[in-house]
């Protein structure tokens, strides 16, 4: 799953 942890650019992508 990928998704954005940031919820800002730029984006903090976590992979699970």
């Amino acid at each position: 799953v990928v998704y954005d942890i940031s919820g800002k650019p730029p984006a903090t992508i976590e992979w699970e």
